[in-house]
């Protein structure tokens, strides 16, 4: 065969109508939509929670295929003020993103955290206060050979 890899039905925000047959797993992307953490954290059990569902029917795993927080782009015309909230706050989303991804009581699991943005300017993870929060959850998070296994 020309693949024998397995595939990401990757898609953009959370709801539970997504059906994916075909693929061995679902992503779908985390934006902080601008919240505070109470509210950040509320609308990620929601998402976590729809897109599980979502997966449950097509009978696959689920991830964050991508957590995108900004706090500036090229191109985003946001105002000091905002840029410094969105700034002070990458940390606080990522760290609830991640508790509330690892603490995950329903199923199917999510299997995958994708973050990006590393080295990017307006989402820079490199050298922030978000560097060790991520590298601390991932340092915990418990695995095995099987633990994304789609049979």
């Amino acid at each position: 065969p020309l693949f024998s890899g397995r595939l990401i039905a990757k898609v953009g925000g959370a709801h539970s109508g997504y059906r994916v047959d075909g693929y061995d797993y679902l992503g779908f992307t985390i934006d902080h939509n601008y919240l505070d953490q109470t509210d950040f954290r509320r609308l990620i059990k929601i998402q976590y929670g729809q897109i599980a569902e979502a997966g449950n029917a097509s009978n696959v795993s689920w991830m964050v295929g991508e957590a995108y927080f900004h706090h500036s782009e090229p191109g985003l015309d946001l105002d000091q003020a905002t840029v410094d909230f969105l700034r002070g706050m990458q940390e606080h989303y990522f760290n609830i993103s991640l508790d509330e991804y690892v603490n995950f009581n329903g199923s199917p699991s999510p299997c995958g955290y994708v973050f990006i943005g590393y080295f990017m300017d307006g989402i820079e993870v490199k050298d922030s206060p978000s560097e060790p929060v991520i590298k601390g959850h991932f340092e915990n998070m418990v695995t095995s050979a099987d633990a994304c296994s789609p049979d």
